[in-house]
């Protein structure tokens, strides 16, 4: 958990400088529980066309988050979801 934690620091960081995916970000924040704001970023990833979007569908270390609700707006965001 420790790593995880340097993990996303660094990575918050480093999007200050540079283009860092906010898919990246939204699996981290997954890794540590924080679906809230997992889902933030993956709200802001769909929003901003991000790399990696369009694995979400099937992005293993996603599988805490898709039994809330909002998983299905992300999909349908990204274009993967229904009608």
């Amino acid at each position: 958990l420790k790593e995880a934690g340097e993990l996303l620091a660094d990575l918050l960081k480093e999007r200050e400088k540079n283009y860092v995916s906010a898919t990246l970000i939204a699996l981290a924040q997954t890794g540590l529980g924080q679906k809230d704001a997992a889902f933030d970023w993956l709200q802001q990833g769909c929003d901003e066309h991000a790399e990696w979007m369009e694995l979400v569908a099937v992005e293993p270390l996603l599988d805490p988050l898709r039994k809330d609700p909002r998983f299905a707006g992300i999909l349908k965001c990204v274009g993967l979801g229904g009608s």
